[in-house]
C-alpha cells in the first residue's frame, strides 16, 4: 500500500509521492510525485489550476497510476537479489580488454549464505522496508550499506537495524 511521503522508482527515475487521491476531470486514483530529478516531472503540482501539492521545482511533479509505481522490496528480497540470484561472471570487461576472474567460484559460494555475510552492500537497490519478521537475524554482519535506496522513514530503517545484532558500520 502506498502513502503519502514514501520513497518510490518508475525505471530509473526516484522521487517522493506527495499526493494520493482523485484528480479533477480525471477518473481513477492518481499517484502524485515530486521527482529527485527536477526536469523528471511535467508540472508543479497542480493541473489546470488546482494545486495538489507543491513540488520541490516547476516541472519536478507528476502524476501517475499506481500500478505504474516501483514501491520498493524488502531488504531480504534485495539481499538476494544482490548476493545470489545476480548474474555470476567469470570475466569482466575493462575497454577493449576482457579479464579473467580466477577462483571465483569460491567467492559466489560463500556470498550465497547471506546469513554469514560479514560486510552487506545494498547501496543503489531498491530496499524499501524490513525483511518479513520470521526471518533469520544476520548475526556476522558487522557492516551495512544502504546508500541510496528507497527508504523513506526512520522506523523503516531501526526495523531493519534490529535483523543486524553485530553491526558496528551503517551507510544509510
Amino acid at each position: 500500500m502506498l502513502i503519502v511521503g514514501d520513497r518510490v522508482e518508475i525505471g530509473e527515475d526516484r522521487g517522493t509521492i506527495s499526493y494520493i487521491g482523485a484528480i479533477e476531470g480525471y477518473d481513477g486514483e492518481w499517484v502524485g510525485i515530486d521527482w529527485d530529478n527536477p526536469e523528471r516531472g511535467k508540472h508543479d503540482g497542480s493541473v489546470k489550476g488546482k494545486r495538489y501539492f507543491q513540488a520541490n521545482s516547476a516541472k519536478s511533479g507528476s502524476f501517475v497510476r499506481s500500478s505504474a509505481v516501483n514501491p520498493g522490496k524488502n531488504l531480504l528480497e534485495e539481499m538476494r537479489n544482490r548476493y545470489i540470484t545476480y548474474k555470476q561472471y567469470d570475466t569482466i570487461k575493462f575497454g577493449s580488454k576482457n579479464v579473467d576472474l580466477v577462483n571465483m567460484a569460491k567467492i559466489y559460494e560463500k556470498q550465497n549464505n547471506i546469513w554469514e555475510l560479514r560486510v552487506v552492500a545494498l547501496d543503489n537497490m531498491k530496499v524499501s522496508k524490513a525483511p518479513p519478521t520470521n526471518c533469520a537475524l544476520f548475526m556476522y554482519c558487522t557492516e551495512l550499506n544502504l546508500y541510496n535506496n528507497l527508504l523513506s522513514r526512520w522506523c523503516n530503517l531501526l526495523n531493519i537495524l534490529c535483523f543486524f545484532p553485530s553491526l558496528r558500520f551503517l551507510i544509510a
